[in-house]
């Protein structure tokens, strides 16, 4: 007998939910990796606002080519012709911008004699380094997910200024 009622022969996971390992988020094609409340959500959902989830869901089912090129990415043993077949296979998805290629990484430290900030930069090939360019496919897709569009294609947030430009063009007492 169990203390909730629940019967023997009751699935787990009701039929309309999602699979084991995957994010709880309806719909999404991403797999799980934060524990938000009782359910599981990738980390697009997680750090999205809840009133977003449906868009964020969209966005990733628009790039489900990137998902997966991403999870191959981060699940497989370096082998020989990796970054040749990335280099032929991200342009195919129309991610040309997303070949491995050479990165500088900014490692920032405190010197211990001067007790200062000190940024050192190293040069690295993610040809040769898959994690690498697997962290740089991950950092894509959370932004582009997250906060909608591409970083390089976010539109001027500054407008043109309408309307009175100082006090005395709109109080004309203050013009005297």
């Amino acid at each position: 007998m169990t203390l909730d009622r629940t019967p023997m022969n009751a699935p787990d996971v009701p039929a309309h939910r999602h699979k084991p390992g995957q994010c709880s988020a309806y719909g999404c094609p991403m797999w799980a990796g934060i524990k938000v409340g009782t359910d599981w959500v990738c980390d697009c959902h997680a750090f999205a606002d809840i009133t977003q989830w449906q868009e964020v869901t969209a966005r990733l089912n628009q790039r489900i080519k990137l998902i997966r090129a991403t999870h191959r990415a981060m699940n497989t043993d370096p082998f020989k012709g990796w970054a040749h077949a990335a280099a032929m296979y991200m342009p195919k998805i129309g991610r040309p911008d997303l070949v491995p290629m050479k990165v500088t990484l900014a490692h920032p430290y405190r010197d211990r004699h001067t007790g200062e900030m000190v940024e050192r930069f190293v040069e690295r090939d993610e040809a040769e380094h898959l994690p690498l360019w697997a962290m740089r496919l991950r950092n894509t897709l959370f932004r582009e997910c997250v906060n909608g569009i591409p970083q390089a294609q976010q539109p001027e947030t500054r407008a043109a200024a309408t309307g009175p430009q100082t006090a005395a063009s709109l109080l004309p007492e203050f013009s005297q």
